[in-house]
């Protein structure tokens, strides 16, 4: 499946996109738009960057990515929320959390960016 991206806004409970298929995500200004969410997001498919990816997911919210990340583009994580990659991500990009941009974090094993860790990581602020 291909999509310009994902908003979460107000539906009645949490949303969960199931494995099976990947999903390929980019082209849009804000990639998965958490901003006005009332609910957590969880992506269990693998996701592939077809483009700069922005993540932004609101302060007291969950964006959890249980498949890997793939693809050759970066990834913006921006709103005080918190994103959890749990796959093996081997997306080649860069890595880059926006001021305030909550917590970022890691438990899958492969790369974060490109190389092992080598990727750009950046830091505005927030915790990694």
């Amino acid at each position: 499946m291909t999509w310009a991206g994902i908003t979460i806004e107000n539906p009645g409970g949490a949303v969960t996109i199931s494995a099976g298929n990947s999903l390929t995500l980019g082209a849009n200004a804000t990639d998965i738009n958490m901003s006005a969410a009332t609910v957590n997001l969880t992506l269990n498919n693998a996701l592939i960057l077809g483009d700069a990816n922005v993540w932004n997911v609101a302060t007291g919210r969950v964006l959890t990515l249980n498949g890997g990340v793939s693809g050759a583009f970066p990834i913006t994580k921006s709103g005080g929320g918190t994103a959890i990659l749990t796959g093996v991500n081997t997306y080649t990009g860069s890595t880059t959390l926006a001021a305030n941009s909550g917590t970022f974090k890691i438990g899958g094993t492969g790369t974060l960016g490109s190389g092992t860790h080598a990727g750009a990581i950046e830091i505005g602020s927030g915790s990694i």
